[in-house]
């Protein structure tokens, strides 16, 4: 999983591209928040998360299991990240299963 990870940070631009591409390998994880942590750093002025806020909001919902054994540290800044680059998606079924995750963690 570190790998898909790691190919789908240094995409760039090709972010959603190869995101359709690869999504169906990717399964829910124990939350590793070292995974994640590059979403949430400038890249090129932009976090890759500002750039592509839904595919962002569907990786991490098709990583992400129902039940959570420890707090996520990332989920919560990657989430808000999303929100603030397309307030549309807090009403997202996927937005809102993610912070139901988190504040029941």
């Amino acid at each position: 999983m570190r790998a898909w990870i790691g190919l789908l940070d240094d995409t760039s631009d090709s972010f959603p591209a190869v995101y359709e591409a690869v999504k169906k390998f990717l399964v829910p994880l124990e939350i590793n928040d070292h995974l994640f942590y590059r979403f949430t750093r400038e890249i090129d002025d932009m976090p890759i998360t500002t750039l592509f806020p839904e595919v962002t909001l569907d990786l991490l919902n098709r990583t992400t299991p129902n039940v959570l054994t420890r707090s996520p540290y990332e989920l919560p800044k990657i989430l808000a990240l999303v929100a603030e680059a397309q307030p549309s998606l807090m009403t997202d079924t996927r937005y809102l299963r993610l912070i139901d995750l988190i504040e029941r963690s």
